[in-house]
Parts: structure tokens; sequence; C-alpha cells
């Protein structure tokens, strides 16, 4: 294999840190991806960074250096129901896959799914390990599918970044999956005389830098699925990046904007026309009310969601798998 991009210290200034975790002389992030596509062979990532590199910065700046999170001091209800309902949806899409393609494939869970939350015991520990994967491995999706009989087991979330190693390459995708409280039919009839409102994929812009050293890591495809709770939609990485580059300015496509609802994160929202829809909810999930006790005494009171019932499509999602 031939060596990568080997960039010199410029004089008095100090190396540095690509996003995606790569270590270079200060100056141009898009320099750099530049160098290491000529030098490396193609491979995903490369082809990722080729599309990283040929969006303006005035429309996607992923120049910026990771800021490292500070930990949180307190849960609050509306987190905490939003945090249940995404562990709901994953179990929808994982049972759903197991259904639809589990003949040849095994679906394994990868992204840690921890009960723990802001104000016990334990947490600022375990927020801190954390921090450190983002900035060691990037953010790993919530499931990985490998073909049959390649892995042990359906349930890798527990396993270190050293163990991970031998195992997550190969994959033959990662799904990062998001969850919406929306009924995407109703919203699309209620506002089908304006193209630019539309049920979207849910992508947080500081998660883009992470997804990427992800797969700079292990080379693994990369996948969105939102989980609507009628609906079921899938997109591959390489085309929210895609749409981005190719659609600037068109909020038909796309906008990116700040989420006041989740600590004001800058996101992009990608209409779901921009993917497939792979599934639907056949039954909504039973709310459940739940009870934490805090170490500090306070109680919080939230929702969670049990059963359910989803029927995915075998061929929409082979045909993204096969890409």
């Amino acid at each position: 294999m031939p060596a990568g991009p080997r960039l010199a210290q410029s004089r008095g200034r100090p190396a540095k840190k690509t996003p995606f975790g790569k270590e270079i002389a200060a100056g141009s992030t898009a320099t750099f991806i530049r160098e290491a596509i000529r030098f490396w062979p193609v491979t995903y990532f490369s082809e990722l960074c080729e599309i990283v590199r040929s969006i303006p910065e005035q429309t996607l700046d992923l120049t910026a250096p990771r800021t490292r999170a500070k930990t949180p001091s307190q849960a609050f209800s509306d987190f905490t129901i939003h945090r249940e309902q995404g562990y709901w949806a994953e179990r929808m899409l994982a049972a759903g896959l197991n259904d639809s393609i589990g003949s040849g494939y095994d679906i394994v869970k990868y992204g840690k799914s921890d009960t723990i939350i802001a104000g016990q015991e334990g947490f600022k520990e375990f927020y801190e390990q954390y921090q450190d994967e983002l900035e060691s491995v990037g953010k790993k999706p919530d499931v990985l599918v490998f073909e049959k009989n390649v892995v042990d087991g359906t349930d890798i979330s527990m396993m270190g970044v050293q163990e991970h190693a031998g195992v997550v390459g190969n994959a033959v995708i990662g799904i990062e999956i998001r969850s919406s409280s929306f009924l995407a039919e109703k919203y699309r009839q209620k506002n089908k005389n304006d193209p630019k409102k539309f049920m979207s994929f849910t992508v947080k812009i500081e998660d883009i830098q992470a997804v990427m050293r992800w797969v700079e890591a292990y080379n693994v495809r990369h996948y969105y699925a939102q989980v609507f709770f009628d609906e079921i939609h899938m997109i591959s990485f390489k085309r929210i990046l895609e749409a981005i580059r190719d659609h600037a300015g068109d909020k038909t496509v796309y906008r990116i904007e700040e989420n006041r609802r989740n600590q004001s994160k800058t996101t992009a929202y990608i209409n779901v026309s921009q993917g497939v829809k792979i599934g639907e909810i056949k039954t909504p999930p039973t709310p459940i009310s739940k009870m934490t006790e805090l170490d500090s005494g306070r109680l919080l009171y939230y929702v969670g969601f049990n059963n359910g019932a989803v029927a995915i499509d075998r061929e929409s999602v082979l045909s993204l798998i096969r890409g």
C-alpha cells in the first residue's frame, strides 16, 4: 500500500488534528484531504473525503476542531423521554431487520444504550469514557449488519475499542437510528402544498465529523435510519453528503439550522425523499410511566415505550446493502 501523505511541520506552527482524527501540520483540512486522496487507495472513506472536499465551507464547515462536551449536571424529563423513544426505535428496526433479512445477515447491537443518566452515581465517569471514545474512533452506529455467522452473538456494545478492532471492520454496513415524534403521512398530507415542509433525516453537524472519524477507523459503509411512528426511512451517509453538496440553497431538499430542542445544536434536516422508505410501523408502541430516583433525592418522571409491530420491506433493505 502506498504511504499516506506526510505533511511537514510549518515553522512556528504546531501540529493539529483534522476533524477526522489525523494529525497534520497546521493548515487547511481541505489540503490534507486532497493530499490523502492522491496517495491512498480508493476506499469508502476516501470517497467520502472527496465529497466533503467539494462542499463549500460556507455551506458546511467541517474544519473546526471538535470541542469536548462538558458533563451534564442534571437530567430532564424531556431528554429522558426522547432517549426512551430512541431505544424503542432501535428495538423496532432491529426486530424488523431480523425478520426480513435475518436468514442471510446478523443484526448486531453496537452503540451503547445505557440507562444511567445525569445526576446518578457513576454518570460522570460514564460520560467521560464516551467522550474519550468519540475522540478515539468517532461515533459508533447503533447496529451493525454482518453476513451470517461472521460474528458471535447479537450484542457487542459492551466490548472495548481494542476488542472491536478485529470485529467491526467485517461488518457490511453500520446504521445510526434516529427517532421522530411524527406520523409522517399525516404531516405530509397536512403540508402537501408547501414543498419546504417535509419529513426529514435529522443529522447533527457535529455528528458528521464523528461519523467520518468512525468510517476512517473501520472503512464500513454508514447509513442513517429515521423511525417515525408510522414509517421507517433509510439513507446512506454518502448520499447525505452528496445532497448537501449538490443542492446548496434548495430548501426543498435540506436545510441547516439550530435545533432549540437539542441544546441549539446545528442540525441538517434532509428530506426523506433523498432516501428510501424501507418499512412501516404496523402497531404503535404502548406508553408506560417510569420513574428514576436521582442521587440528590429528586424523582424524575418520564414516559417509556413498549411493544409495537414493524414490517420491513426486504428488497428495499437489500438494495441499500448491496448498493
